[in-house]
Formats: structure tokens, sequence, C-alpha cells
């Protein structure tokens, strides 16, 4: 019998701000839902996915200690308050984990062969890369069996969409050549605004089968909202289309699982599929959840927006009597209310001389009308899993 390892998914952009984290977490919470066992870990430095989870305050251990071989897999994983859901969390050393990584000398595990020490416990690993190409997502990537692109329609993210694939095609030839692209998924779409659109057509004729069937639409919301209370999104609002859009890229995933497990596994054929639970059973587990988060009081808190304190005011200036401040106003603007009248006067005198002397008002003609401005040519913007 064939030993479990996970399967492990790098969701990555070269680009920020496309919802990477949005995705990882969201989509490990209905992964749960539908009934696997999914570990995220955060690989950036930043710690949106740990704070997403309710760590307000990021651990000793996490991350950076299991990559450089400090603490085992097992010793630095946590538990969310999401029955399914673990989390290796982010620590203040990613933030200098490329430059420390990359110097000569510095050992670092690759992270496959890390998380295999969960054997069957996991079944899906969800990697949270960092944008860039730093040491920390070069190893994620050399480690995953499939790569997921969020990004978002803007001119931007689309020309840092291309740039990515530039990226994941070099590490598929030189480094990890069974990388398996899950396709660009189009976050923050809306329909109602026309660019969009026509930025998803530009992406799908640029790029075909490449772009995912599944959008998560545009609901900020939702989104922001969840972020503050530190929850998924899924789980603030169970039945919001920013849910439903997850809970379809969720089912999706686990089509593609036999595939995946056969590249995890090293077979040379697909493996029977693995059951889950239905889509209704996991609206129900989720809204569950939501239950739970409510009584334990999670939206009443603001973990990822911390107050601030109000700054020391300074004392009052002294401030001179109205009357006498008054007084040096008008005496400063006596010179210059001089010069403005002076300046008047002699234009009346100007047109008044010219007007005599035959010019364009003198008969009562109007001025000839100016030159319209020429407009400036606009350029048109223009909008699929794989392996």
């Amino acid at each position: 019998m064939i030993a479990e390892v996970p399967v492990i998914i790098a969701v990555f952009n070269a680009k920020g701000g496309v919802g990477k984290t949005t995705t990882v977490v969201n989509l490990a919470t209905c992964l749960a839902a539908l009934g696997r066992n999914v570990l995220a870990i955060d690989m950036d430095g930043q710690g949106n996915a740990t704070g997403s989870f309710g760590v307000a305050e990021q651990p000793a251990v996490g991350t950076y200690h299991l990559i450089t071989g400090q603490a085992g897999l097992r010793s630095v994983w946590q538990a969310t308050p999401y029955d399914g859901v673990a989390l290796v969390a982010a620590t203040e050393e990613l933030t200098v984990a490329d430059i420390e990584l990359a110097s000569p000398g510095s050992g670092h595990a690759v992270l496959r062969d890390l998380i295999a020490e969960a054997g069957g416990d996991i079944d899906v690993v969800l990697l949270d890369c960092p944008p860039g190409t730093g040491v920390m997502t070069v190893n994620a990537l050399v480690s995953a069996h499939a790569v997921l692109v969020p990004v978002a329609p803007t001119p931007y993210a689309r020309d840092g969409l291309i740039r990515t694939w530039r990226i994941i095609k070099r590490i598929q030839g030189a480094l990890n050549p069974q990388l398996t692209i899950l396709g660009g998924l189009v976050t923050l779409a809306d329909a109602a605004v026309d660019i969009h659109a026509d930025l998803q057509r530009t992406m799908q004729a640029e790029l075909g089968h490449l772009l995912h069937t599944v959008q998560i639409v545009s609901d900020p919301a939702t989104f922001v909202t969840a972020s503050v209370h530190g929850v998924p999104a899924s789980v603030y609002a169970p039945a919001s289309w920013g849910t439903r859009c997850y809970l379809d890229l969720a089912e999706w995933v686990l089509d593609c699982e036999p595939h995946l497990r056969r590249l995890a596994l090293g077979l040379t054929h697909n493996p029977d599929p693995r059951p889950a639970r239905s889509r209704s059973d996991a609206e129900a587990t989720i809204r569950a959840w939501h239950d739970q988060a409510v009584h334990a009081g999670l939206f009443e808190l603001r973990g990822n927006l911390p107050e601030v304190a109000p700054r020391d005011q300074p004392p009052p200036e002294r401030r001179a009597s109205p009357s006498a401040s008054s007084s040096a106003r008008r005496r400063a603007c006596r010179p210059l209310l001089a010069g403005l009248v002076g300046a008047a006067l002699a234009s009346v005198a100007a047109l008044a001389g010219y007007a005599l002397a035959g010019g364009p008002w003198a008969a009562g003609r109007a001025p000839a009308a100016a030159p319209a401005k020429c407009a400036g040519d606009g350029a048109a913007a223009r909008h699929g899993p794989s392996e």
C-alpha cells in the first residue's frame, strides 16, 4: 500500500493585491467544509493569511522555523476554529527570510520534503506565496504539485499575470517539470464595470484555456469586513456570492484531485476519486461555523484593525487680540491691493485705446473662435486549467 502524502497547491502571482491570501483562506475553508483536511502555510512576511484565521499576534515559531529546519511540521502547525483547517503561521523572521536564505552557506530544505511528514493526516496543503520571486516563492513553486494564479481584471494586474506565466514556465523547465497550472483565477470581478469585461476578454484571448472558468465576484463589503474581524469571508457571510464562488472553486479542485494525487504519489495512472461531502452539507457546515463565530464573539473583535490612541494635543498657542490681528492684516494687504487696482486701471485704459483704434470690438464684431483642441487617441484594452 502506497503511503499517502498531501497534494500541495501554491497560490501565486508575481503582483500583489490580486487576492492570493483571500483565495488561500476561503479555499481552505471551503475544502474543509467539503470534507478535506487542509493545511494553510503562510509564506508571506506580511502575515495576512495568519491574521485572517484569527491569529492577532504572530507566534514565536512558524513558517521560517519550518523552512530553516529549526522546527518540524507538527510542532509549528496550529488548529483554527474551523474543523479540518490547520495553519502554519507567518512570523517576524519571514520579513527578512529572503535576504538570509539567499546568502551563501545558508541552508533551507525543500518544503515538499518537510510537508511529507504530515502523511495521511493532511489531504491538501495551500501555500500563500509572497509576491515577487524570492527564495520563499521559488521554494513554494518547486515544492508544489500545482499552482493557482489569482488575477484582478485591471491593466497592471494583467501585465503582472503575463510575467507570472513566464516565471512559472521557467520553474517548470528547470526545477519542477511536473508543476501543473490550475489556471488564472479572475478575482474582484464586477460585470457592471465595462473595463473589467474588456480586460477579461483580452486575457481570455491571450491565455485561452489557462484562464479559469470560475470567477470570484467583487464583494468588498464582505471581504474587507471579514478581514477586519480575522475570519474567512465564507464564514462571515455564508450566503454571499463570494462564498458561493469559493465553494465552486473548491468543488473544481476536488474534480482535479485524482490527477494531483497521481503527481503527489508518483503513480502512472489517476487513483480512484475520494468521497466528499455534498454541496448542501458543505453549506450547512459553513453556516454552523458562522453561528459558532457569532456565539464566540469573533465578529465583535477587530484584531486586524488596531485601535489608534489619540495623540497628545499640544498646548494652544497664544493668539493676538482680534482687533490687533485684523489691523496687522490690513496693513500687510495695502501694498498688494494698491498694485492690483493699478494693474486693473491700466488694462481698462489699454482696451479702450484698442477699441478706439478699430479693434475687433470697435464695430460690434466678435473675435474669431479659437481652434478646437485635438482629441488624443485612446488605446482600447482587451481578456482555463491546463497541465
